[in-house]
């Protein structure tokens, strides 16, 4: 079997991705086996998943991305009721396995670097910049407040602007404990994954124009950002995966549905007959009058 290693700058680091994802093994969660770990060199050895969604989102039939899409949305639901919201759902950290030669696949999720989990409590702040663009509102603020309390520790200059990029020290990372973060305490984890989930399914169909206009996706997607309820967040991802497999059972394909080129009527009636127009105009006025004479005449006798 082909395996992947990944490598980890720090044991904090190592420790944690291994703990998560031995978790999740357990339950059979849709993410990478581990086969073993190296603590002396920060490695872990994994099943090869794949490729990720991310390089090859352009070469995916319209179909296999609506199935992909019910999958993703089922996969980090069942990841967060076994207790880990992972707060970066992307392509990037989605990989497509190709499981024999009919078609078939398995998806997983990758990357638990960002993610936060009540069995294995944080002790340094996630490694992601905080982000109000792309982040839910309420973790881009819980990020700041984080790296804020980091910069406060070691009474070093604060960032003018945290929310661009700003340097950390590696040394003062690897060297900084601490507990009770407060991505650790957003009260609606949901609700950030769903706004996560949002951003990818707008990457996975951003080609499919016709397709997410006939269905409105990007109006329904929309309605996943910046919630503050899990419960709308879990009732949205349903209604969302619905309509992905309402399309699904209807084997809908936009690209095989011709569309009409709109032409005036007389050159569409030229086209068609090849008759000179005034002759045309002339069948078709004496076939009027034939018609009103008939629908005349059966009113008549229907009275």
């Amino acid at each position: 079997m082909n395996y992947f290693e990944k490598r980890f700058e720090n044991s904090y680091s190592y420790f944690r991705e291994f703990q998560i994802m031995s978790y999740l093994n357990q339950r059979r969660a849709s993410v990478p086996l581990i086969k073993e770990c190296i603590f002396s060199e920060k490695k872990i050895s994994m099943e090869n998943t794949g490729i990720s969604l991310s390089s090859i989102k352009d070469d995916i039939s319209l179909d296999m991305k609506i199935d992909i899409a019910i999958r993703i949305i089922t996969i980090v639901k069942n990841i967060f009721l076994y207790g880990v919201s992972h707060f970066d759902v992307a392509l990037r950290n989605l990989t497509l396995l190709k499981d024999g030669s009919k078609g078939e696949y398995k998806l997983f999720l990758i990357d638990f670097g960002i993610a936060v989990s009540r069995e294995f409590p944080l002790q340094k702040p996630l490694w992601i910049l905080p982000n109000k663009s792309s982040q839910h509102i309420l973790l881009s603020g819980a990020l700041k407040k984080d790296w804020s309390d980091f910069f406060l520790f070691f009474d070093k200059t604060f960032p003018l602007h945290f929310y661009e990029r700003f340097d950390v020290s590696r040394y003062d990372y690897e060297n900084y404990w601490t507990n009770g973060l407060y991505v650790e305490k957003i009260s609606v984890p949901l609700s950030v994954i769903t706004h996560s989930l949002s951003l990818t399914l707008e990457d996975l169909f951003f080609q499919e124009r016709m397709y997410c206009k006939k269905i409105k996706l990007f109006d329904n997607t929309r309605l996943l950002k910046n919630l503050r309820n899990d419960s709308i967040a879990s009732e949205s991802l349903e209604d969302i995966s619905d309509l992905f497999l309402k399309t699904k059972k209807a084997k809908l394909n936009i690209w095989e549905t011709p569309i009409p080129r709109l032409e005036k009527k007389e050159s569409l009636l030229k086209k068609m007959t090849g008759t000179n127009l005034d002759n045309l105009k002339t069948i078709f006025d004496r076939w009027n009058l034939v018609f009103i004479s008939k629908l005349i005449a059966y009113m008549i006798v229907d009275n």
